[in-house]
């Protein structure tokens, strides 16, 4: 419905007002359409849907509360549609998936990385994604002695367990990708099952604000599970998949899935 009657448009107004980095006719018009829903008198916020007539006055708006319910944006949607008398047609721009792959070489590992908190309402109902690239030296540090058999165990080198859980979080308000994670215990414990497949056991424990900039901290702790299949010819890493056993932010449960991109399993 969204797709076929509207134009979506996603509008921050840090950008245009705060920051200053818009153009100044773009800037003119956002504070026209501001004050234009102003004065419907049907409330106004940075977060909220508006709805703008095909000439690009203000016609009616929505607050999230609301906007987050199918039951209720369903129904406002399909009344501004008929209001407005629009016909459906194709989608200006056809859904797609919006994170891509970060380009990377043939000897590097791209991982997949989806997190989301459970707890229901507001943007909570939608995943984070991040990727995580691992070039081939890094994936080196995954890997057993060439001539360990089942059984043995190893712990990854710190820096390497920490480039990948520092995404192990629930969806929080990132402005930009400032790491403000603090690490207090942290580690991912490798045993090999065969000379191509080894068993990942991990820990996390550390602290992190919802909002930028804020001292009030919550403490996210975990444990997880997964495993990392090798190519022993090539001495690189075929697949790995990383996955939340037990997570909490605070007294929130979240989930957090890592897989080699391409894998299936994403």
């Amino acid at each position: 419905m969204l797709n076929s009657s509207f134009v979506p448009v996603y509008l921050s107004n840090e950008d245009f007002l705060a920051n200053g980095a818009a153009p100044a006719a773009e800037r003119a018009e956002y504070v026209r359409m501001w004050a234009e829903f102003t004065k419907l008198n049907k409330g106004t916020g940075n977060v909220r849907v508006y709805i703008l007539a095909p000439d690009g006055t203000a016609f009616d708006t929505l607050g999230i509360g609301s906007a987050l319910m199918t039951e209720r944006l369903a129904p406002f949607l399909a009344s501004c549609a008929s209001r407005l008398r629009v016909q459906p047609g194709d989608a200006v721009v056809p859904p797609k998936p919006q994170p891509a792959a970060p380009a990377h070489g043939p000897d590097s590992l791209a991982l997949h990385l989806v997190a989301r908190g459970f707890r229901k309402g507001s943007w909570r109902e939608f995943p984070a994604e991040n990727w995580i690239v691992l070039s081939r030296d890094e994936q080196l540090g995954w890997l057993p002695p060439a001539a360990a058999r089942a059984g043995f165990t190893w712990t990854l080198d710190p820096r390497l367990s920490r480039k990948i859980l520092t995404y192990f979080y629930p969806q929080t308000e990132d402005p930009d990708s400032t790491d403000r994670n603090q690490f207090l215990e942290q580690s991912l414990q490798l045993r090999a099952l065969s000379p191509a497949m080894a068993r990942i056991d991990g820990q996390l424990l550390m602290k992190r604000s919802f909002y930028p900039g804020r001292a009030d901290l919550t403490l996210i702790r975990a444990r997880l599970i997964g495993f990392v299949r090798i190519d022993p010819r090539r001495r690189t890493i075929a697949d790995l998949q990383l996955v939340t056993h037990q997570a909490f932010f605070g007294e929130e449960e979240f989930g957090v899935a890592a897989a080699r991109h391409g894998s299936g399993r994403e």
